[in-house]
């Protein structure tokens, strides 16, 4: 047990001091630090060194943003800008690009659209308050961002494509979701993006949600989504237009139908972990009613997941409020 422990803080002190090290590092520094003992023929050889060195670190850096970079503190807060600086520098992102476009692979490179997509929004919304302050001169040019993104998530988009979903859903919403394992980093965090994709998509075009869920996410993720659809509260739709009430409905029907064919300890799950949810916002004093009455269910169309309620009802009846 203590040597398991001793490794795994080994191991975090190691990916510490190369997010770290990645953060802070700049070509002025690491010509200055090497250029005595490197045979450079010119900074253009050096800048290749760099790069290379970068990239070393580049790993560990992205994996300490996916398991800290989200923590308030000022040290977690100012490496993880520090990083996301590295990530925004335009020669970086040109130089991976060029490296990914000649079958160059990094390690954790599939996780970088998800802050690529941040860096675009945030650098969007500042282009714009500079051409409202007529520093037009200053904008910062979005194109390696989008490219090095297409880049990354080619072949998945075109695999949603082809499994008939619209090609510039497919693409935002794999900017949330790059891979399957980015579930096991902050999963409601990227659920919720998830959705807020495809709420923001509904405004203008048909959502095959099915047609999505089976593309992108694995089937042993479903009772996540489901868990989150089903904790939305049920003010959400009075907000919605048209086109996303119908998506709105689709989820629902999704979810109760794909909950209906489940194993009925995987039904009592989702329905011991919906439970839970709202008593913590009970608790708070932020509980209200959800996207669905559960205990309406019609039990002739729903007779799996109507048993599971009467079951835990008879155990608590005092749930029977959440339902």
């Amino acid at each position: 047990m203590s040597k398991n422990k001793n490794k795994n803080n080994s191991r975090r002190e190691e990916v510490m001091k190369d997010a770290e090290l990645f953060s802070m590092y700049t070509f002025k520094r690491y010509w200055k630090k090497n250029k005595k003992e490197c045979d450079w023929d010119g900074k253009k050889q050096a800048k290749k060194d760099y790069f290379a060195a970068l990239m070393e670190k580049f790993p560990s850096a992205m994996y300490w943003m996916l398991r800290e970079g989200y923590k308030q503190d000022e040290l977690s807060k100012k490496l993880a800008q520090g990083i996301l600086d590295k990530f925004a520098d335009q020669w970086f992102c040109e130089r991976l690009l060029k490296k990914i476009k000649k079958g160059e692979e990094y390690r954790n490179q599939q996780y970088l659209p998800i802050y690529l997509r941040e860096i675009i929004r945030s650098t969007s919304v500042n282009n714009e308050k500079l051409t409202a302050a007529g520093k037009a001169n200053e904008i910062v040019p979005l194109d390696v961002y989008y490219e090095l993104v297409t880049v990354i998530l080619e072949k998945k988009v075109k695999k949603m494509v082809k499994e008939g979903i619209d090609e510039q859903v497919a693409f935002n919403l794999r900017c949330v979701i790059p891979c399957d394992e980015i579930l096991n980093f902050s999963s409601n965090f990227r659920i919720y993006s998830f959705f807020d994709v495809l709420y923001d998509a509904a405004k203008e075009k048909d959502i095959p949600f099915e047609k999505i869920m089976k593309a992108m996410i694995p089937k042993e993720a479903w009772n996540k989504f489901i868990l989150y659809a089903l904790l939305e509260r049920k003010e959400k739709y009075g907000s919605l237009d048209d086109k996303q009430k119908k998506f709105y409905m689709d989820v629902t029907n999704w979810v109760f139908n794909t909950m209906e064919d489940m194993d009925r300890s995987d039904i009592d799950d989702i329905l011991g972990w919906y439970i839970d949810a709202r008593r913590r916002d009970e608790k708070r004093g932020k509980d209200s009613n959800r996207r669905y009455s559960l205990s309406t269910l019609g039990e002739n169309e729903y007779s799996h997941i109507v048993a599971s309620i009467k079951a835990m009802l008879l155990n608590d009846a005092s749930i029977e409020k959440y339902l």
